[in-house]
């Protein structure tokens, strides 16, 4: 049905494009529970190079780097204006990130690369959904205007 997106039919320019999930690779084993302090809030990933900011949170320091870059002085947590921009490195939070790869086996990090990508198709497709919902919102009038009697 035109002007409907979901998941599976983005429409776009009135074309319906079929949209096609690739099947995700069968869980081999439970994936270590890593803890969500382990995990940069921006990304949504496990954190390489973690630094503090003035907000106490700790962040990947390319994605708070890029945050920073685009003209926003606010934490991506609280919306509270930061004090300082200085990256402070997480030196703690490295450590236990590397301690937690090296108990990770290469299939959990296939797990971990699927769900990722999966986190960033949804929200490519919710990203389009929104545009086509704006653009809906937006069509003028198909019927022809009227015309002011003459006379």
């Amino acid at each position: 049905t035109a002007g409907i997106c979901s998941r599976q039919s983005i429409l776009s320019g009135g074309e319906d494009f079929a949209f096609h999930m690739a099947s995700s690779p069968e869980l081999i084993g439970p994936l270590l529970d890593v803890p969500k302090q382990l995990i940069c809030p921006i990304t949504q990933e496990l954190m390489q190079d973690p630094v503090v900011m003035a907000d106490g949170n700790s962040y990947e320091r390319s994605a708070i780097a890029a945050w920073l870059a685009r003209g926003n002085r606010t934490s991506p947590l609280t919306n509270e204006p930061l004090t300082h921009t200085t990256f402070i490195p997480n030196i703690n939070l490295k450590i236990l990130v590397k301690d937690i790869e090296e108990k990770m086996t290469k299939e959990q990090w296939t797990q971990l690369e699927t769900q990722a990508r999966s986190r960033d198709l949804e929200a490519i497709i919710d990203a389009l959904c929104e545009r086509e919902a704006h653009k809906a919102m937006k069509k003028p009038d198909p019927s022809p205007p009227t015309q002011a009697p003459q006379g």
